[in-house]
């Protein structure tokens, strides 16, 4: 009996669980299945636009042509090119060797054998040497090559050993350096008009700290250790100091310029002594000390100082 109420309530539930549920409406309760269901009504037919065509005025009736003949076929002009290519390094090489071993055309760049626009082309040779004997290389192995023989940076070495290849190959141009040539860079000592006050100023006597010592070191009455010690003393002190002094209190107010930074260093005014041909030698039994004051003395074009007896003196260390 039991048994029997368990089976009847099952399947009281499967039945329940398969029967559709109905749609609620308002008040009337609609049944979907599908023979109640109407049928689906076509959608209506969207009316189409015709395409505009733009009109062409006389179409070409030639199909379009997927390749063009050349005159000269591919591989033939690159080799002719590098032919070319070659044919002109080639003779880039032998111009910068006849530089390199012309005595009188090295002494010519700055610096001689061992200066740097020597050592440029040299690296120059080296990598047109490489790319046209040997292995052949390409131009940025022998570049690399050339720059770790030479010296130059890895870096911007590589980049600069390329543009001077290049530079002498196609216009034969020396790789020159701007190092000093900028166009900011100018010095006050680079106008005659200065360069003569500073000749006039120092043969004046007036960068003297001690007149009556330096009157007595020129008549020779100074003991030859006292006479060496104080030549020493006004060359290295008292000379650059003296002109310092005079081109920051004269000089620069009549040119309308102004000290900036340190100002001029004593080792530049001993510089700039040298350059305008100011030597410190030994003349006859006394310090000599000034090359302008000796009789007989003129200034010749150049900075260089002759005697009446036609030799001169120039500037050294």
């Amino acid at each position: 009996m039991h048994m029997h109420r368990i089976l009847k309530r099952m399947l009281l539930t499967f039945s329940a669980m398969t029967r559709r549920k109905p749609r609620m409406t308002g008040t009337t309760t609609i049944w979907q299945t599908r023979q109640q269901r109407p049928p689906l009504s076509p959608l209506p037919a969207i009316p189409t636009r015709p395409a505009i065509v733009p009109a062409v005025a006389n179409p070409d009736p030639r199909p379009v042509q997927k390749r063009r003949r050349l005159d000269e076929p591919v591989l033939v002009t690159r080799a002719r090119k590098a032919a070319a290519a070659a044919a002109a390094r080639q003779a880039g090489l032998r111009e910068v060797q006849k530089i390199l071993k012309s005595e009188k055309r090295v002494l010519e760049l700055a610096g001689g054998h061992n200066g740097l626009l020597s050592k440029r082309l040299r690296s120059v040779e080296s990598t047109l040497q490489l790319m046209l004997a040997g292995q052949k290389q390409g131009m940025m192995s022998a570049s690399k090559i050339a720059v770790l023989a030479h010296g130059f940076s890895a870096t911007s070495g590589l980049r600069l050993v390329r543009s001077w290849t290049q530079s002498w190959v196609r216009n034969r141009a020396i790789p020159a350096s701007q190092r000093g040539h900028h166009s900011k860079v100018f010095s006050i000592f680079d106008d005659p008009a200065v360069c003569e006050a500073v000749c006039v100023y120092v043969q004046s006597n007036k960068w003297a700290m001690v007149p009556g010592k330096l009157k007595r070191l020129v008549g020779n009455e100074l003991d030859p250790k006292t006479a060496r010690e104080y030549v020493q003393h006004i060359t290295k002190t008292e000379m650059p100091a003296g002109l310092r002094e005079y081109i920051k209190t004269t000089l620069l107010p009549k040119l309308q310029l102004k000290r900036t930074g340190n100002g001029f260093l004593l080792s530049t005014m001993r510089h700039v002594l040298i350059r305008e041909g100011f030597t410190f030698t030994l003349h006859k039994k006394a310090v000599y000390y000034d090359g302008h004051e000796r009789p007989g003395c003129g200034r010749r074009p150049y900075g260089a100082f002759y005697s009446s007896d036609g030799s001169y003196t120039t500037a050294h260390h």
